[in-house]
């Protein structure tokens, strides 16, 4: 069963999410809005370092949260990244955005707020609207098979536990979304997310070269290395 939406990923995200104060812009991430419009609910991203990922599945996780009340889960290789992502970019980016931040907050500043509601500011766990966004790391079983989930988000894929994988699968059994991405800089060749990326439709970014304005998919030997 696949819920139908009533807004779209990106849509949402240019109502509803801002980097440093101001509404996003896909201006350097030109790729970005066409994968946030995907309807795919099994998704692959065979990625290089710093080209948005995070923030991508940030909007996904925060516009489940908000849009289907659903349970979202924030995977990576171990605890040690768990805090500085959520302080860093999640909390980061609530804080950034007046709107998440008014859902989460009310109209209160954050001390009033959990003083009032006699919750706890947890690294990794955060309510939001009447959805809830836990991080975890998958060092161990118990992370990974402890919690119910209705979309699950898998950071730096080649680095994970791959045991314990499936069983964070197969905790979305009883969910109506079901939904999973997949993202990681490959860590070695024919790892798990090039396994996983072959196994999908494996579409690839195209760009036109401004001389001969030919479209291209880019790749380092073929287009960067000058052979001598």
């Amino acid at each position: 069963v696949i819920i139908k939406p009533k807004i779209s990923i990106l849509e949402w995200a240019l109502e509803n999410f801002c980097v440093r104060g101001k509404p996003i812009s896909f201006r350097e991430y030109s790729y970005m809005p066409e994968m946030l419009l995907d309807n795919h609910y099994d998704n692959v991203i065979l990625k290089s370092v710093q080209v948005g990922a995070s923030e991508m599945a940030i909007i996904t996780a925060l516009y489940f949260c908000v849009e289907f009340g659903a349970t979202c889960i924030f995977y990576f290789p171990n605890e040690a990244a768990v805090r500085d992502f959520a302080q860093q970019r999640v909390d980061g980016s609530i804080n950034n955005s007046p709107a998440l931040y008014k859902l989460v907050y009310g109209d209160m500043d954050k001390k009033t707020y959990y003083r009032k509601s006699k919750r706890i500011d947890k690294v990794s766990l955060k309510k939001i609207g009447k959805g809830h966004l836990y991080l975890r790391g998958t060092s161990t079983e118990l992370s990974v098979a402890s919690v119910a989930s209705d979309v699950i988000l898998l950071d730096e894929y080649d680095q994970m536990n791959q045991e314990y994988i499936s069983k964070a699968e197969n905790r979305m059994t009883n969910s109506d979304i079901k939904r999973i991405d997949r993202f990681s800089t490959p860590v070695y060749p024919d790892g798990p997310i090039e396994d996983e990326f072959k196994r999908s439709d494996m579409r690839l970014w195209h760009v036109r070269c401004e001389h001969c304005n030919e479209w291209q998919n880019l790749d380092y030997e073929r287009h960067f290395v000058r052979r001598i």
